[in-house]
């Protein structure tokens, strides 16, 4: 009897493994960058029938695609428009302040933590990132979760569109394995600049 509940429990604890590791077949289901933003392609069909046999046809993205609406009430949108307001406010606030009052926000809804960061790889990145002055995380207590933030400060503006760029290049949502985040929203408000990977709502 007692062979049969191990491999029970052994053969329960494999598959769990396997559907942690598979990767889904969707992509996240929205990248929000309201300072960089991607245009999704829109394709048309066109039906043609040969021999009883029907085949769509895509042609390319008409030149006069919309941008993703960044002005959604989602999650990461939220805290990017609170991030927006503090600095306003504050301009010479640190980023573990700053990162600080935007976990204090309503929206959140877990029991999150900030720490500072330097230059190199960081959770939720695929390549080291650099370049920034100073840099708080911000991230729930509970791993289970797919919330990672940042708050960074850069030397100089001029800086800040190619950070932008190296941080949407290299975000990968699904860095917390068993789950993937719905969203990635960035920004900035003059060298400070604000990131995240979340669901797009957090049910209490």
């Amino acid at each position: 009897m007692k062979k049969i509940l191990t491999l029970m429990i052994v053969a329960a604890m494999a598959m769990s493994i396997t559907a942690c590791s598979k990767k889904p077949d969707t992509a996240p289901e929205t990248t929000t960058t309201p300072e960089v933003t991607t245009v999704p392609e829109e394709t048309t069909t066109v039906e043609t029938e040969s021999s009883d046999v029907v085949t769509e046809e895509v042609t390319d993205a008409p030149a006069d695609t919309a941008a993703p609406d960044a002005s959604a009430d989602t999650l990461g949108n939220t805290l990017y428009k609170d991030f927006l307001s503090k600095v306003e406010a504050n301009p010479d606030m640190s980023v573990e302040e700053l990162a600080n009052q935007i976990i204090a926000n309503p929206v959140i809804q877990f029991g999150p933590a900030v720490m500072p960061v330097e230059a190199g790889y960081l959770p939720g990145f695929t390549e080291e990132i650099s370049g920034f002055k100073s840099g708080a995380m911000f991230a729930p207590m509970i791993g289970s979760i797919p919330f990672v933030g940042y708050v960074f400060e850069l030397e100089s503006e001029d800086d800040v569109e190619a950070f932008l760029a190296t941080l949407d290049s290299t975000s990968d949502p699904r860095w917390n394995v068993c789950v993937e985040a719905d969203e990635t929203v960035m920004g900035n408000s003059g060298t400070k600049v604000f990131f995240v990977m979340c669901p797009t709502s957090i049910e209490g």
